[in-house]
């Protein structure tokens, strides 16, 4: 078994999706809640043909909100790209 993960697929277009942005930041978010619940670094991927873009390539673990410097590295994802995931409890 390879050491490195097989390229993300795009399954509408049949083609491998291309990193797209390194180092970019997801902050989650409780559905309900204003405040942010935890800080990921990850990575933006894109197919190449129909553009869909998707965050994956997560850090190992993330900064949860409780944690010392948590408001530190929100203030470092605010200033660069970042993305949002609203948990859902449907």
């Amino acid at each position: 078994m390879s050491a490195y993960p097989r390229p993300i697929h795009c399954a509408k277009c049949e083609r491998d999706l291309k990193p797209e942005k390194n180092g970019v930041w997801l902050i989650e978010m409780f559905q309900g809640n204003t405040e942010p619940y935890a800080i990921w670094h990850a990575d933006l991927w894109k197919c190449p043909e129909c553009g869909i873009e998707i965050v994956s390539g997560y850090s190992q673990r993330p900064t949860y909100h409780n944690e010392e410097n948590f408001k530190h590295l929100l203030e470092i994802a605010f200033k660069g790209t970042r993305y949002f995931n609203y948990e859902r409890r449907d």
